[in-house]
């Protein structure tokens, strides 16, 4: 007798949710156990729509009507705002669950938390730790014994050399670089293209070749 299929719907209809949509169908393709409902969003104007070809279902409440049966997929980029929906939707979602691309390969001592995403093209080597609800976007390179802390968000092409840590809910831009052994601080945000070569403080915005604080995020 077969398994029923999981199922799951994205939460968020904008770019990062329909890449996260590409990456579950992906998946599914390569035989994970997934069936699509739909997508969820906080915008009433969307609900009763469709994006693409996947329907919008409505909001937070289409899991309280079925609580404990959906899986949720996070299709919201920025990290503050995905912790927020996240701390909503406990009790309601089945389960946050793992999503992992087919092209990503699988090493030794690979720790990942709930809710992550390594999307298309993503590398990890080996005495890695990512926490929990972390966003890897396609081809990020991450080197041994790197740290990711829950919430942290790397956007396409990210670099992490050797024993990097990346604070709780860091939000590291296209194709920034840190070199090894140095750590991104809670909360804060690396512009695209820098290079971290100092440690980066709690909380500030940091850009250019070497990183630089511009000061406090806003």
């Amino acid at each position: 007798m077969s398994t029923p299929p999981i199922p799951i719907v994205v939460y968020g209809t904008g770019g990062h949710g329909r890449e996260t949509m590409l990456l579950i169908d992906a998946m599914i393709a390569s035989g994970a156990p997934f069936e699509v409902l739909g997508y969820l969003t906080d915008d009433v104007a969307l609900h009763g729509t469709q994006v693409g070809t996947v329907p919008v279902l409505g909001d937070a409440s289409v899991l309280a009507a079925r609580a404990g049966e959906i899986d949720v997929a996070m299709g919201i980029g920025n990290p503050r705002t995905r912790r927020a929906i996240v701390e909503r939707l406990r009790g309601q979602a089945r389960a946050f669950p793992v999503l992992v691309h087919p092209s990503v390969p699988r090493f030794d001592r690979v720790t990942v938390g709930e809710g992550t995403q390594l999307h298309a093209g993503t590398i990890l080597t080996t005495d890695i730790v990512l926490g929990a609800f972390v966003i890897l976007n396609r081809h990020v390179d991450v080197s041994h014994d790197c740290r990711v802390s829950d919430w942290a968000t790397l956007a396409p092409a990210v670099t992490l050399t050797g024993g990097v840590s990346v604070g709780e809910g860091a939000d590291l831009g296209a194709r920034a670089t840190c070199i090894p052994r140095v750590r991104v601080g809670d909360w804060s945000v690396i512009g695209a293209g820098a290079v971290v070569t100092r440690d980066i403080p709690d909380g500030v915005t940091a850009v250019g070749v070497p990183a630089r604080s511009l000061g406090k995020v806003s």
